[in-house]
């Protein structure tokens, strides 16, 4: 879990469940955000939430490619983190 501040300044905590499946018994990892008053936002978005990291300010962020043997970078001038491409 972490602690992070959602989009109208409301504390939030980041959490994710990597195992999740629907009523159907099909995969479907979800990550959560949960505010100060209990309220459950879930996200499906398409990937398997293991862990999560917080990125200093003004750092790049590198992570792997396994399946193309690649070494990927997000920039710091990335202004927001997106769940796509900056």
């Amino acid at each position: 879990m972490i602690p992070l501040v959602g989009d109208h300044g409301q504390p939030q905590i980041l959490t994710g469940d990597e195992a999740a499946t629907n009523g159907a018994g099909v995969f479907v990892p979800l990550i959560y955000a949960i505010d100060t008053n209990g309220v459950v936002t879930t996200n499906e978005l398409g990937i398997a939430p293991e862990n999560f990291n917080i990125i200093p300010a003004n750092q790049d962020l590198y992570c792997t490619d396994a399946s193309s043997d690649r070494i990927l970078k997000l920039s710091r001038t990335c202004s927001q983190i997106m769940w796509a491409t900056c």
